[in-house]
């Protein structure tokens, strides 16, 4: 393994991994999109408040970064490459501070929930979107 990301070639640098990566980028496009629709379709008939100040219902939404492929690192890392998108609040590039999630598109591959980090000063993870994304004290994420 490298410093940077998983052993072995990135999938963007062979033909079908550009082209897995591809279709990934454009099933998270148009899954936002849906969810928008949908979200302003429900605002408009008056099913969902429309206004920012109205109470939310359920959850918080999750912090989590979602990317084509995940894999268990060393030392408690968790890693997601390829292709990854982050949720609203999370950066795209440099330190990740605070609890988050790193999911992946193929169900099969491991999801994490990486803490906080209980050094000061020191992040939780690390982001260069869309290329990777790396917690650093992460565990499997049952949920």
């Amino acid at each position: 393994m490298n410093a940077i990301g998983p052993p072995g070639p990135r999938p963007s640098t062979t033909r079908r991994g550009r082209a897995l990566l591809a279709r990934g980028a454009l099933a998270a496009a148009t899954a936002a999109a849906a969810t928008a629709a949908a979200a302003t379709a429900a605002a408009a008939s008056g099913a969902v408040p429309a206004s920012a100040d109205a109470p939310a219902s359920g959850p918080p939404p999750a912090r989590a970064y979602t990317c084509e492929r995940t894999y268990t690192g060393a030392k408690g890392k968790g890693w997601g490459y390829g292709a990854c998108v982050a949720s609203p609040g999370l950066p795209r590039r440099g330190r990740v501070d605070g609890v988050f999630l790193i999911r992946s598109r193929v169900p099969a591959d491991p999801a994490f929930r990486c803490a906080e980090s209980t050094e000061e000063n020191f992040p939780s993870g690390e982001a260069e979107l869309p290329d990777r994304v790396v917690g650093f004290r992460c565990a499997p994420d049952t949920a």
